[in-house]
């Protein structure tokens, strides 16, 4: 009991801290984003013409201002728990007073038309200086999480070893039954916790890169409206769309996957051959979609005894992947939507004429962020991965079918409750 519940208390702990790291690791990268944005805004507001955008453009001129001091305050303060984060704040590198006086200079900025003044605040902007301590902050803030991990594992490790040596001594001296028991929940809590580092590890990763592809054009727009290349500046800030669209899908995948653990729906009638028609009028309507061809096979009255989100969800991502996985070489996509039911339970495929997924990662279809045609989608890989635990939620099972075009995937769940 006392080792069961150490390693409940060390697993909160390592929750408890990965949250606290991710917080700051947020904060860091965060600040050297508002520093580029404020340079940016305060140009933008120097050449605006008309009265409302200049207040529009003070206006986010001073939030990110104010956003930047607390966020500068909050990184100032927890620098005391590291001598290497105080060292660049407060040593030679003196990033405490590079950071003030940029917040001072851009504050001058919000009121003021002076071009030299202006000119001043995006070259500390770009000094690389200022860049590229904020980027140190941002790497040891990660370093240093990433220390915390291994020595939370060692002392999982330990407790793990502990924990099995006494499992080994209650198999010899108690009984069979309790050690099975006790072996199960091992392995249950080992998949977990497994799960869970890989979970957090992506989610940093998909989230930063986006991030900082942004950061990155970001400064490049800013030199664009320096040089006042308007097109430029377009497409500069088309690419950080881009790439803020990118990290909302994955917050959105990732709140979808928080969703589906929290869930716990009681069951009702659920109308098939509805669910199939949403999930096909959402696709039609987006750009992919316009050259697909959809059959569904389904009886228009059919109802099933299930928890419906759990099927509209599943439904909903294998008719998105299959849209999403066309062949552009096709003359037509095809995608087919079929729906029956019989004595071993109900049976749901689709299937489609698409680019397939190479026998390689057959293994790896249903795993966590696994994506297999990164070239033609920007999915974050938690699809099918979704699509696998809705299926253990239905108390039934999902499996794939190579075709010899395209791919097949049939989700297979029996009736539940009376």
């Amino acid at each position: 009991v006392i080792i069961v519940l150490l390693t409940s208390l060390c697993q909160s702990w390592q929750i408890r801290k990965a949250e606290e790291d991710a917080s700051f690791l947020n904060i860091s990268g965060r600040q050297r984003m508002l520093s580029q944005r404020i340079a940016l805004t305060a140009a933008t507001l120097k050449d605006a013409r008309f009265p409302d955008e200049k207040r529009r453009y003070r206006k986010q001129l001073e939030s990110s201002i104010k956003l930047m001091e607390e966020s500068h305050r909050q990184l100032f303060q927890d620098s005391s728990q590291s001598a290497q984060r105080r060292d660049v704040f407060m040593g030679p590198a003196h990033l405490n007073a590079r950071v003030n006086d940029y917040l001072a200079l851009a504050t001058k900025a919000i009121d003021s038309d002076d071009r030299d003044l202006h000119h001043q605040l995006a070259t500390t902007a770009a000094d690389s200086l200022l860049l590229h301590h904020l980027d140190q902050i941002v790497a040891i803030y990660q370093k240093e999480s990433e220390a915390k991990v291994f020595t939370i594992q060692v002392c999982q490790h330990f407790l793990t070893a502990l924990l099995l040596v006494t499992v080994g001594v209650l198999i010899i001296f108690v009984f069979k039954p309790t050690t099975d028991l006790v072996s199960s929940n091992l392995s249950a809590w080992e998949d977990a916790n497994t799960e869970l580092t890989e979970f957090s590890y992506r989610v940093s990763h998909d989230l930063r890169a986006p991030l900082m592809s942004a950061i990155g054009v970001t400064a490049v727009a800013e030199d664009l409206i320096l040089e006042k290349d308007l097109e430029g500046t377009r497409e500069a800030i088309s690419c950080v769309t881009t790439s803020l669209k990118r990290a909302s899908t994955t917050i959105d995948d990732i709140l979808g996957l928080v969703k589906l653990r929290m869930t716990d729906e009681p069951v009702s009638d659920a109308n098939i051959r509805e669910m199939i028609v949403e999930a096909v009028a959402m696709m039609k309507d987006t750009p992919d979609g316009e050259r697909v061809n959809f059959q569904i096979t389904c009886d228009e009255d059919v109802s099933v005894k299930t928890r419906p989100v759990y099927i509209r969800q599943t439904i909903q991502n294998l008719v998105s992947n299959a849209v999403k996985y066309q062949d552009p070489d096709e003359s037509q996509c095809d995608v087919r939507i079929q729906f029956e039911s019989n004595e071993q339970g109900h049976h749901l495929s689709v299937s489609d004429n698409g680019l397939g997924i190479d026998e390689a990662y057959h293994p790896q279809l249903f795993s966590m962020f696994k994506r297999f045609h990164p070239r033609v989608s920007s999915g974050t890989g938690l699809g099918l991965y979704l699509v696998s635990k809705n299926a253990e939620a239905l108390q039934g099972s999902v499996h794939y079918e190579a075709l010899a075009k395209g791919s097949k995937f049939i989700v297979q769940f029996p009736s539940l409750g009376a």
